[in-house]
């Protein structure tokens, strides 16, 4: 598999960091943001093929960011989000041209057993 590079937007260093090892497992090259007040500089540094985004940040929020990465940048953007009780953050993250929005908490697990059975 090539070294698909992926951009971790996550202020939460232990997830990041989680979902970091969880990437790199599977061969992809998974950075973590650093500057939360300049990901525009992040992103063209390490032109990610995907960015996971979360949308509670320092300094600006995540749709304000996916608007500025849209000003230039057409890169596949996941936003990952805590769930909540109504939609709104869902219906930003279409709003804002993200490309799909998943729910904290995120499994890492994963059934080896029935993936070598030839179960999806």
């Amino acid at each position: 598999m090539e070294n698909i590079r992926i951009l971790i937007v996550e202020d939460d260093v232990v997830l990041a960091r989680e979902l970091q090892e969880f990437l790199s497992k599977w061969g992809y090259m998974a950075v973590c943001a650093k500057q939360f007040d300049n990901l525009i500089e992040e992103m063209s540094l390490y032109a990610p093929k995907l960015v996971l985004m979360d949308i509670n940040l320092p300094f600006y929020d995540g749709f304000y960011w996916c608007f500025k990465i849209r000003e230039s940048s057409n890169v596949s953007l996941f936003y990952l989000s805590s769930s909540r009780s109504d939609d709104k953050d869902k219906i930003m993250a279409n709003r804002t041209r993200g490309d799909d929005y998943v729910e904290k908490a995120i499994s890492f697990r994963i059934d080896l057993k029935a993936k070598n059975r030839g179960n999806p």
